[in-house]
């Protein structure tokens, strides 16, 4: 049978009892003291302010966040990991990626590769060095190669030989 309450003041106290229903449930503002478990898909409009201890989403499957303007994501202790199984793309679409810290930048890889459409421009405030551990540095520029010592001095040090060629010395 069909059970209705007609009225302005309702006061229902349901204490520790379960609320089913198979249609829409509505409600104002809400306080929930205790877990809230949503099965099924969940479709949340409006704000979304979740403030706790601890935020754990877990995905079978994709997860995406889109948002309508500029964003962040932060923390205020620890590190901020973010590890793809198939990599990671940072896309900047026609816009400059920054990476800005006081601290160091530190790129770790089995090879690096860097492609420009454009020059690349590598600025020190400080004293600097190219290393390789095995095999030779190659320096190659399709309309030559500049190297200036800026009323200083070059120093080519080598336990080897030297050896220029080049159709005029």
């Amino acid at each position: 049978t069909n059970a209705a309450i007609a009225g302005t003041k309702i006061a229902p106290d349901f204490g520790a009892q379960n609320i089913v229903t198979t249609g829409t449930l509505a409600a104002g503002a809400t306080t929930l003291s205790n877990t809230l478990e949503v099965t099924g898909a969940a479709d949340l409009n409006g704000d979304v302010d979740i403030d706790n201890t601890d935020t754990d989403i877990d995905s079978t499957n994709d997860i995406s966040l889109d948002a309508g303007a500029a964003s962040n994501f932060t923390t205020t202790t620890g590190a901020l990991t973010l590890d793809g199984a198939g990599g990671l793309i940072l896309q900047g679409n026609a816009a400059e990626v920054d990476v800005t810290t006081t601290g160091a930048v530190d790129i770790n890889g089995a090879a690096i590769t860097v492609d420009a459409s454009a020059g690349i421009s590598l600025d020190a405030a400080a004293a600097s060095n190219i290393t390789t551990s095995a095999g030779a540095l190659t320096l190659d520029g399709a309309a030559g190669i500049n190297i200036a010592g800026n009323n200083a001095e070059v120093d080519v040090t080598t336990t080897g030989a030297v050896d220029i060629n080049g159709a005029a010395i």
